[in-house]
């Protein structure tokens, strides 16, 4: 190895370059630049075929809409309820008692959905998961429908969400918490 750089690669300390050493020198340079030249390449052309078969034109969340009508259970009337952006709320007068229905809304592109349903304020806030609304395993489920009765007059937001509750899991093995709405379940508030 040493006779090989002695021969190809030393220059001496008071001699001139020999033209086999200015030779191999180029010779190398050139192997060097156009090894570099191949990699970017290589890779330029890597990078464009990636973007090319993984094109996706956008991609979008999945939107889940209901539509909640509720009704005051003795005077079998209608209440009115507010619907905000996304979310709807429900005053709940004192010692009255409501019916609910969670139905599923026009418009879906999620298969699948559930409504949040909370009541009360900071530390005393209670928040409950309806039923599976769409696809629930082998079946489909149109609607939900709950009743409610306070003992104070208590705003009630309903906000829908897709995807599975965190809490199905509980209610498919039958141990359903008690922060679950099923149909006709009675919500109160003491």
């Amino acid at each position: 190895m040493k006779a090989f750089y002695d021969r190809f690669y030393k220059i001496s300390d008071n001699e001139n370059i020999s033209d086999r050493v200015m030779i191999f020198r180029i010779i190398l340079s050139v192997a060097v630049i156009l090894l570099c030249l191949f990699g970017m390449t290589f890779i330029a052309c890597a990078y464009y075929e990636y973007d090319l078969s993984i094109r996706i034109d956008h991609i979008q969340s999945a939107v889940f809409k209901v539509d909640v009508t509720a009704e005051e259970v003795q005077s079998n009337s209608d209440v009115t309820i507010d619907k905000h952006n996304v979310s709807y709320t429900l005053n709940a007068e004192k010692d009255k008692e409501y019916s609910v229905t969670i139905s599923r809304a026009n418009g879906n592109t999620a298969t699948t959905g559930f409504c949040i349903v909370g009541y009360g304020q900071n530390n005393d806030r209670k928040v409950y998961h309806t039923l599976q609304i769409g696809r629930d395993g082998d079946s489909t489920r149109d609607s939900v429908t709950f009743k409610i009765k306070f003992s104070q007059t208590t705003d009630v937001d309903i906000l829908p969400w897709w995807g599975t509750s965190s809490m199905y899991d509980g209610y498919a093995s039958n141990d359903a918490s008690s922060y679950y709405i099923t149909e006709g379940k009675l919500l109160t508030l003491p």
